[in-house]
């Protein structure tokens, strides 16, 4: 038997976001799916079609998104930041935070702790 396309991934997507499943760095769209009763295939059919983005993008998404407040309190390191957030490397966050944002973690952080 075929596994079937869950009946909701929005309202799934919402609760394994309130749950912060990305803080993980070792979360996979298998796995994720796996857990929606689902497939690799489904999943990502649907971040494509409803939300126009990847896998690994939607879960980079979140984690900036993590991020953020956490660089306007400038009361921790962007390397550590890097990995409360789930970016397996310093590096990486570094490079998605700078494409998205257009400047740098600490970039960021001094200019929001000035606003």
């Amino acid at each position: 038997m075929r596994n079937s396309k869950p009946k909701n991934f929005a309202a799934l997507l919402k609760k394994y976001e309130a749950e912060k499943f990305y803080l993980n760095p070792d979360v996979y769209i298998e796995t994720l799916a796996r857990d929606m009763n689902s497939n690799r295939t489904y999943l990502s059919a649907y971040l494509h079609k409803e939300r126009g983005t990847s896998f690994t993008a939607y879960v980079n998404d979140l984690r900036l998104q993590e991020a953020m407040p956490l660089l306007e309190k400038g009361t921790k390191r962007a390397s550590e930041i890097a990995f409360l957030v789930g970016f397996s490397s310093e590096y990486t966050f570094r490079r998605i935070f700078k494409e998205k944002m257009g400047c740098t973690p600490r970039e960021y952080s001094l200019k929001m702790r000035k606003a």
